[in-house]
This record gives structure tokens, sequence and C-alpha cells, in this order.
């Protein structure tokens, strides 16, 4: 079975905006890895969010998500009180959804590494306080 990656929001808004302070780091790793990348709607929201910025970036994430790049194995009414649960656990931090989905995600794919810019995926477990697996440009 191929390694399985979960993306998370900072390396996808990277690999498709230049500007971003790691777009090498991110091109560079989602290429090499290459598709299919396992995330969740609330990534893909969050990503239209950070590059409606851009003239084009709503452009460039809906060509991403169109392309066959990312598989959605995630539906997030199916996982409103886990989800509501990790949040509480992580209220300081504080965790949002993406992130809550994507621990989630990282139970139901244990081998699963996830790629993120966000340094808060050191301290988050899955619910059965598992280190999660992640490559990031300070990791």
């Amino acid at each position: 079975m191929p390694p399985e990656f979960l993306l998370d929001t900072g390396p996808l808004v990277a690999f498709l905006s230049p500007a971003d302070e790691h777009h090498a780091w991110s091109r560079h790793h989602l290429l090499q890895l290459g598709a299919p990348f396992i995330t969740c709607e609330p990534v893909i929201v969050e990503a239209f969010f950070v590059l409606a910025k851009s003239p084009v970036g709503a452009d460039k994430i809906a060509e991403f998500c169109g392309s066959g790049a990312l598989q959605i194995d995630f539906r997030l009414l199916d996982h409103a009180k886990p989800i509501r649960e990790l949040q509480h656990k992580y209220r300081d931090l504080p965790m949002d959804l993406a992130d809550a989905c994507l621990v989630l995600l990282a139970e139901r794919h244990p081998q699963a590494t996830v790629i993120t810019t966000d340094r808060d995926y050191l301290i988050y477990r899955t619910r059965n306080r598992r280190q999660i697996r992640i490559l990031a440009p300070f990791s």
C-alpha cells in the first residue's frame, strides 16, 4: 500500500501562492510525494478564503480541486461530536475546524503523514493519545 498523506491548509495555499514563505518547500514536497492527497472540506474552504485575496487565487484553488489531486475522505456531519470534543480539549491553542478534521482523519489513517505548516501538530494527539506523523518545514 502506498503511503498516505493528509493535506493541511498551509501547504496547499503555499503550493498555489508564489508569495507564500513556504512556497518552495511546499512545491518541492507536494510534487515529490505525488497526488492524491487526502483532505477535508474545511481545508479547501480555508484555502479559498486565503487565496481569494489574490486576483487569481480562487481560480488556482478551483483548478487544483478539479485536477484530481485531492481526495475527500471525510463527512463533517458524521463527526460533529468528536470534532467538538477535540476543539474543547485544545481550546487553549485554539484548534480550528480543519485541524480537528485532520486529527480525526489521522485516526482513520494511522500510517498517514499530515503535511502542514502549523506547529500545533507537534501538540495535537489522536483521541487514543497517539502522536501524529507530520511533514513540516520545521520538522
